[in-house]
Order: C-alpha cells, then structure tokens, then sequence
C-alpha cells in the first residue's frame, strides 16, 4: 500500500532531531494519507512496523518547535500549569534510542543538547513559563540538562546493559513478563514499572539508580523478579550517589514548588516544629502543598525524594496553625526514624515512632480533629516508599 510505504520512508528521518520543512511536510501528508486510506479501506489491523512508523511521524509534528499550550486547550486539572506538547514522546524516543546499540552515543548527546537548547530559549522567551511548567515538563527539562555530557550518557548505557543481563540472569522458569527486556532510566516516581508491548517488556526505574552500585543493582534485579532485595534498594536510593542525581535534575529542572498557600505556610510550621520538637536539627526536607485536596490523607513523606507534601485541604483559614503543625510534626518524625524492614516490609509507625508523635503538645486535641476532618473510614497510611498521615 503506497501510504503504508510512505510511513515506512518516512521513518528514514528519524535520526534527525532537527526537523525541516521537507521532512515535518513529509510526515503531515503521510499521516494524513494513511488516516484518509484507513477510513475508506476500513483498515482495522495494522502491523507493527506501521504502527511504530505511524507513531514516530504523529510526534513529528511536534519537534518543529516547542511550544507551551495556552490555557484555554489544557486539560482538566490542568489549571495554571504550561505543558510542553510532543516533549514527554520526544523522551521515550531519546530512551529507546539509549537501548539501541546501532545509536551512537555522541549522536544522542547532541540530539539531547539540541533540545535542552530549545526549551531554554522557550522559556526565555516567557519567564511566567518557569514557574508555571508542569512537574511532568520540568522533570524532563532536568533530565535533558543531566544527559548533555557524554560521561552521563556512557554510564547510562552502562548501567542499563548491567541490569539488562541481571534480569536475564536472575528470571525466573515463570516468569509473567517477556524475556527482552528494555531498561530505562528516566523521570519516575514508581520504584519501577514494567509494561509489555509486542513482546518486549519496558522497564521504567528512577534516573538515580545509574549511581546503583553491582550489589545494589544485584538486589534491584531479584526485587523486580519477585525475589526479594526490595530494603537494599530502598536504602540505597537513601545513599548520596543517587541523591545526588536526584538532587540535580531537581535544580535543573528549575524552581522547587511554593511553600506560601493561601491561609498558610509551610516553610513557617516547618520553622515552628523544628524549633519546638527537634531543637533546629532537623534539615529541612522538600516542602509542597498537595494538587488536590484530599478527605484522609494529610500529609505523605517520601523517603527516596526526602519529599513532605501536606494536603490543601489544611490551607484553610479555619484551620488552626497547630492542626498544621501536627501534621508536619508527625511526617517529620518519619524522616527522623526512617523505616523499619522486618522480613521484606518497611515498617514506619514502630512502637518509638508513636511514643514520639505522643509527644506534640495538643495530640490528643488534633487527632480528634483529623478524624473530624476525614471522611468515613481510618486514617489513610502511604505506601511505595512514603508515609502519610
């Protein structure tokens, strides 16, 4: 079929990131011919080839330029946030190609590079979009800051073959996932996620385990089988190497959320409980108020991130400071006593735990309004790594 052909010749062009006006037409009349040819043809099937081409030259059409979508076209729940179109396909096109061997990685620092250009120059262009880019877009701008050097793309492919002879080494007769699997280090807040597609499996783990150590990469491999290993690598993303990656995708991906809500702040109940309950010892963690308000979860604390995000429902002016307070104190007091592993679980509300939240000087008073506040049912408890109150 000639539209079929022409998708195929299309994909030829997939090596350029810099897409001119020949090639973005190219791919606007494949598209739009093959689309034309299913709609008369009543295609239904398509083989995979096709459909990998189809795809690529759908998100073509975005990297003639980056451009922010105006507020009137963003989604629902969307409110306030810019959201770069075809960036978060760009990335999975970028960490596809660090899986294939045939890619040169000095081809995919420039192409990296290129982009990181464009979206500083976009955002020069309207400094309001720094503040306002979506978490989703600023992960991915310090993603493509990171991976400019040719060192950072050397132990990401180093890495990712490591653990990609792990799996196959650690797989187990039964296993529920195919054996090729492609490892992929980028912005994630899972531990790890794995999807199978036309018979590969993707796996998706966090850009700091590059800093994975053999042992620690040892145990990431059994704890993605189902055998164990999963305290090693909670406790290794706890370990500087990759707290340090973290951290510095984190600064380049720009500046930390807003501490000041609208009745409250959480740089202030910070100050407060510090000074009160920990002597000023306590380094400060992430601070964020929550997207949504939520009806029994309060507060959460990621260990991996050393993040605490407090719902919006207590940015209320009905809200007492202390209520706030209490809620800080208790997901602090997380940070302070980390995690308990008793035969592979994470224990976080240990017996010293709770002898120590007892401690805040109007418990008894805000525990009774927390449950107030909620909904019916027990109080929500965090999972994945955090802890919430």
């Amino acid at each position: 079929m000639r539209s079929e052909q022409t998708v195929r010749a299309a994909l030829l062009g997939r090596a350029h990131l810099d897409v001119d006006d020949s090639i973005l037409l190219v791919a606007r009349r494949a598209i739009t011919t093959f689309r034309l040819a299913q709609r008369v043809q009543r295609l239904k099937r398509l083989d995979p080839p096709t459909r990998e081409a189809l795809r690529f030259l759908e998100s073509v059409t975005h990297m003639s330029g980056d451009k922010a979508t105006p507020a009137h076209r963003r989604p629902a729940g969307a409110s306030g946030r810019h959201i770069i179109r075809g960036l978060r396909r760009w990335l999975e096109l970028r960490l596809r190609d660090l899986e294939n061997p045939e890619m040169e990685s000095s081809q995919i620092v420039r192409e990296v590079a290129v982009r990181h250009e464009r979206l500083e120059a976009l955002i020069m262009r309207n400094r309001e979009i720094e503040a306002q880019l979506s978490d989703s877009a600023r992960a991915i701008r310090g993603w493509c800051a990171y991976f400019r050097t040719d060192e950072h793309v050397a132990a990401y492919r180093r890495c990712a073959g490591h653990l990609g002879r792990l799996l196959a080494e650690h797989r187990p007769a039964r296993s529920r996932w195919p054996s090729s699997v492609v490892v992929m280090f980028g912005p994630s807040r899972s531990l790890w996620r794995m999807r199978a597609v036309s018979g590969r499996a993707y796996l998706t783990l966090p850009t700091g385990m590059i800093g994975f150590n053999d042992r620690q990469f040892e145990a990431l491999a059994r704890m993605i089988h189902g055998m164990g290993g999963r305290a090693t690598v909670v406790q290794a993303m706890l370990q500087p190497p990759y707290q340090a990656i973290e951290r510095a995708m984190e600064r380049y991906g720009g500046a930390c959320p807003a501490t000041r809500g609208d009745a409250h702040d959480l740089g202030d109940s910070f100050h407060r409980v510090n000074a009160a309950y920990f002597a000023g010892h306590m380094a400060r963690p992430r601070l964020a108020w929550s997207r949504a308000e939520s009806g029994r979860k309060f507060g959460h604390y990621e260990f991996a991130r050393d993040s605490l995000v407090i719902s919006r429902r207590l940015d209320d002016p009905a809200i007492p400071s202390w209520l706030l307070d209490f809620v800080m104190y208790h997901e602090l007091l997380h940070k302070r006593h980390g995690l308990r592993w008793v035969n592979g679980r994470g224990l976080a509300h240990t017996a010293a735990f709770r002898e120590d939240e007892r401690r805040f000087e109007r418990y008894q008073e805000a525990e009774a309004m927390l449950r107030r506040l909620s909904r019916p049912g027990r109080v929500s408890r965090g999972s994945n790594g955090s802890r919430a109150r």
